[in-house]
Order: structure tokens, then C-alpha cells, then sequence
């Protein structure tokens, strides 16, 4: 007996795909990857590119999968065509990021200005090709935006800063890092603007017009302010550091490495203003001497991390003074501070149990009998760094549960 043939598919009656309610493809594209979903997908048909626009949203556009060539030197393919193209199948967008998208210009940029009002948060970092003329429309576009990265996009002026701050009130994180166009106008212009700052990165201002005038307009107008990264910003002097110390309290992450103006008395600012104070930078900030590591004791009790690398005039009583006052220190480095020896390594085990993280290096007056007894006091140490300096097997022995 034969069996019967097949029948043909009725082209007139839906594929069983789409028998399946919106809400149940939403949740299989749940589990599509990023590209899949931005490029694939919509093409398909009406019907999934509406699910992909209404019940998906809001959403993330996230361009890193683009990136090509070696990892020392990534490549983005993606252009102002493609961006255009992938904004306009979502219906909310309200976080892009175009990281190393070398290829996206202004007029991508325009794109994202014209058509994600909703937009809280973009990173353009290594988007060098973008220039005043496109951070001007996101400025007109998108006031609910509150995160920016602009770091490398080393085409950024003044004039394109100031648009931001004109435009965009809920700005809670900036980073400038490399911005090496920008000055204190255009820091100004944020100052005015954005009273909701809460992080700044300012941090290898290379062309070095960022000064103490330009950080008076942050700590008068953003009071908000938490985390500041002005590394290397080597203009800056304690006149600036006060003023922040004036203005933000609720800092508590603080980087002023290179920053080789400063001295105890800014410290003593930041001190005196900024008691919620838990990351402090202050490699290279070779002024700097017991009398500030005292107000910093004195000043910063929930102090977790401290980076005195090349603090070349500090001695054992400073750094005595912060294990007093920072029990919840976790942690510290002391690279190239050649002045600490085994006493100041004592004070350490003594005051700072939650130590996590210790550097040592290049401490040469540290000797192999007093490194070996560190874990004692520090009974969460897990890294301990004494390159360079003479570490004897017996240290060894004792430290061998230690990432050394």
C-alpha cells in the first residue's frame, strides 16, 4: 500500500511562526545576540521588526561586535549609513555605544540627536572624526542625556562642550580624558550647566588649559559632584583643590597624579571638605609630606584606596598617621616612596587589617625579616608586590599564599 504524499504548504495561510503571540517572540529574542538583533532580525518581516521596535524597548545600541583587525589596534566598519539604518528600526533607543567607530561622523551623530530624544547615555570614545558640529546636535536633541564619553575625540572644543552644557541639564557622567582642545571655557560652560554632575574625567589634558579657573566653576556648580579624575592636569594648584573641597562633599574618588603643584596645603583642603573621601590618587605629587598623609588621617576616615607612588618626602610618621586613621584601607601603594622603612612597614601591619593590596616596590629600605611578618597583621592580603626589592626565601616561604 502506498502511502500518501505530502501535502503542499498553502502559501495563503501563515507560517507557523507567525501563529506565535508578539510577547512570545519577544521572549526567543531575548536570547539573539546584539547583531543578530539590530540587523538581522527587523529585515525579516513587518511583524518582528515591530516586535524589535515596541516590545523591546527601550534599548541598548551596542556597537562593539563590529570591531575587527587586532586587538593593539581595533577597527569599527560600522559608518553614519549603517548607524542611520540600525536607529531606525528601534522605536526608544536610549543608550548608544559607538566605542573605536572610527568611520560614524557628524552626520551620524545628527542621526542620534534627531531621532533618540530619550538618549541617557553615549560613548563616542575614539570617534575622532566627530566635531563640534555633531556634539552640537546632541546638545539640541537629547536633553535627558545623562552619561557622555568624549575621550580621544581629539577634534572637541569649546564650542561643542558648551553646547552640552547648554542642552543637557541631567549630565551626570563626562569623560574628557585626551580631550586636549578643551580649556576652561568650555569646562566653564559644564560648570553653569550641568549641576547634576556626579563623575568628571579630566584626566591627560595634555595641552594643559585646564587650570584653577576652570575647576572653580566645577566645585561652585556641582555640588554633586563624586568622583574627579584630574591626572596629569599639571596646572592645577591648591588654589583649584580648595575650591572643590569647598563645593563637593560628597566626593569620593579623587585623582591627582602628575599634578606636581600641589602640596599639604590643597590636601588639607580636599581633607577638610571631602570626608566621604575613599580613592585618592596622589602619584607623583612630590610635594607632598608627612604633614598632608596627617590631614589625610585626620580627614578621610572611609579612605579604601591610596596611591603614593614617587611621593618621594614621605617618611614612616606620615604613613603612620594614615594607618591610624584609615582602618578600612584596602589598598595602598608606596612604589619608589625610597624614605619607608621597616618601621613604617610595622605601622601598616598593625592599623590596617582589611588590607587587600600592598606595593612595595623599589622601597629599598624594606628588609626581608619585616616583609615576612606582613601577613600577620594584614590577614587579607592577597597582593603583595616586592619587586625589586631583596625578598629572601624565608619572606617567600611566609608569603606564598600572596600574589607576589
Amino acid at each position: 500500500m502506498q502511502a500518501a504524499a505530502a501535502a503542499e504548504p498553502d502559501p495563503a495561510e501563515p507560517a507557523p511562526i507567525e501563529w506565535l503571540p508578539g510577547e512570545l517572540v519577544a521572549v526567543v529574542f531575548c536570547f539573539v545576540d546584539i547583531k543578530t538583533l539590530m540587523m538581522t532580525i527587523p529585515s525579516v518581516c513587518t511583524a518582528w521588526r515591530q516586535v524589535c521596535s515596541e516590545l523591546m524597548a527601550p534599548i541598548e545600541l551596542d556597537f562593539g561586535w563590529a570591531k575587527t583587525g587586532p586587538s593593539y589596534n581595533p577597527t569599527n566598519p560600522l559608518a553614519d549609513a549603517g548607524l542611520g539604518g540600525a536607529l531606525g528600526r528601534f522605536k526608544t533607543v536610549w543608550s548608544v555605544n559607538l566605542v573605536g567607530c572610527t568611520k560614524v561622523t557628524d552626520a551620524g551623530l545628527a542621526t542620534i540627536g534627531e531621532g533618540c530624544p530619550n538618549l541617557k547615555s553615549l560613548k563616542l570614545c575614539y570617534c575622532n572624526q566627530i566635531t563640534d558640529t555633531g556634539l552640537a546636535t546632541i546638545g539640541e536633541g537629547c536633553p535627558n542625556l545623562g552619561s557622555l564619553d568624549l575621550s580621544y575625540c581629539d577634534q572637541i572644543t569649546d564650542a561643542g562642550l558648551s553646547r552640552i552644557g547648554e542642552g543637557c541639564p541631567n549630565l551626570g557622567s563626562l569623560d574628557l580624558s585626551y580631550c586636549n582642545q578643551i580649556t576652561d571655557a568650555g569646562l566653564s560652560r559644564i560648570g553653569e550647566g550641568c549641576p547634576n554632575l556626579e563623575s568628571l574625567n579630566l584626566s591627560h589634558n595634555y595641552c594643559n588649559q585646564i587650570t584653577d579657573a576652570g575647576l572653580a566653576t566645577i566645585g561652585a556648580g556641582c555640588p554633586k559632584l563624586e568622583s574627579l579624575d584630574l591626572n596629569n592636569c599639571i596646572k592645577i594648584t591648591d588654589a583649584g583643590l580648595a575650591r572643590i573641597g569647598e563645593g563637593c562633599p560628597n566626593l569620593g574618588s579623587l585623582g591627582i597624579g602628575g599634578c606636581d603643584q600641589i602640596t599639604d596645603a590643597g590636601l588639607a583642603r580636599i581633607c577638610e571638605g571631602c570626608p566621604k573621601l575613599e580613592s585618592f590618587d596622589l602619584a607623583g605629587c612630590d610635594q607632598i609630606t608627612d604633614a598632608g598623609l596627617a590631614r589625610i588621617g585626620e580627614g578621610c576616615p572611609n579612605l579604601k584606596s591610596l596611591d603614593l607612588r614617587h611621593c618621594n618626602q614621605i617618611m614612616d610618621t606620615g604613613l603612620a598617621r594614615i594607618c591610624e586613621g584609615c582602618p578600612n584601607l584596602k589598598s595602598l601603594t608606596l612604589r619608589h616612596c625610597n624614605q619607608i622603612t621597616d618601621t613604617g612597614l610595622a605601622t601598616i601591619g598593625e592599623g590596617c587589617p582589611n588590607l587587600g593590596s600592598l606595593d612595595l616596590s623599589y622601597c629599598d629600605q624594606i628588609t626581608d625579616a619585616r616583609l615576612a611578618t606582613i601577613g600577620e597583621g594584614c590577614p587579607n592580603l592577597e597582593s603583595l608586590n616586592p619587586s625589586y626589592n631583596y625578598c629572601g626565601q624565608g619572606a617567600h616561604r611566609k608569603l606564598a599564599k600572596l600574589t607576589l
